[in-house]
């Protein structure tokens, strides 16, 4: 048996054979135009705009002309390093992307490291619903800004055209719909600066942020500051752990804070109490 049929049959006989590769020839061989209930406008609509991921699945497992419509693979975890450059995981074996003429949805995870913009050339993105982990430095923010909701980036950076680091309100202000930020930066004190909160409090889609998460805090952080945001805050969840690097003044500072939000909270029950961490507390 020669056809994509038997392949498929043989591999659910042997889970461990390589996973066969099919030319767009023998896939297209048992595509046949379909007589649907509903009209072509709506039935090419719903190709064309599935509302997500799963959605998707089930309509090109129920009829292929919705994959040849609209080609993409469902990924729920991508990877990107300057070895293997793209790829993900099959049945724990490492799947190359390239040359992959398919749109590429993300539905989970995406691990990316070292990466540049230019290497988006290399794979076409459909849509991206994945949380992303940033290891090491990339510059590829403005490729993920009109739709990302949730930010998450741990011992990491971004960087600018010319290689400098991205400042942390640059980067929320270049993520109009954020909802979500959580950070733990790489380098604070090029990403925090004595101008970050100022800065911050400028950006009006900052306001409506419903989780702000900042770990490894250097005391160029202006608290004065961002204490008159927190003394108005009544949407957002504020976790401020510092660094162990902070001053005693800073601390003191910090415990006045502190006592502060303590004496508000009993007359002021809206008040969104924040999460403060530091050594000495």
């Amino acid at each position: 048996m020669g056809s994509w049929l038997s392949k498929l049959m043989k591999l659910r006989r042997n889970s461990s054979e390589m996973i066969p590769t099919f030319t767009q020839t023998e896939f297209r061989a048992t595509y046949c135009y379909q007589n649907f209930a509903l009209p072509d406008s709506i039935i090419f609509y719903m190709a064309k705009n599935p509302q997500s991921s799963k959605v998707y699945q089930k309509m090109i497992k129920s009829c292929k002309y919705f994959f040849i419509k609209n080609p993409i693979l469902v990924i729920p975890q991508l990877y990107y390093n300057p070895t293997d450059q793209w790829h993900t995981n099959v049945n724990e074996r490492k799947v190359c992307l390239k040359g992959i003429t398919s749109k590429i949805w993300v539905s989970q995870n995406m691990v990316l490291d070292s990466l540049r913009f230019g290497q988006f050339n290399d794979i076409s993105f459909y849509r991206c619903d994945a949380k992303i982990h940033w290891y090491k430095k990339v510059s590829v923010i403005n490729f993920f800004a009109p739709k990302c909701d949730k930010f998450r980036l741990y011992n990491s950076a971004f960087a600018n055209d010319n290689g400098s680091i991205l400042l942390i309100d640059a980067i929320i202000s270049a993520l109009p719909k954020l909802k979500s930020f959580s950070c733990k930066p790489r380098h604070p004190s090029k990403m925090i600066t004595f101008e970050t909160v100022k800065k911050l409090l400028c950006i009006p889609h900052f306001y409506n942020l419903e989780y702000f998460h900042l770990t490894n805090i250097p005391e160029s952080f202006d608290i004065g500051l961002f204490y008159e945001y927190i003394k108005v805050n009544k949407k957002a969840k504020i976790c401020l752990h510092f660094s162990n690097q902070i001053s005693q003044a800073y601390k003191n500072r910090l415990k006045m804070i502190a006592k502060d939000i303590i004496k508000r909270t009993k007359n002021q029950h809206n008040l969104k109490v924040p999460v403060i961490k530091f050594n000495g507390i």
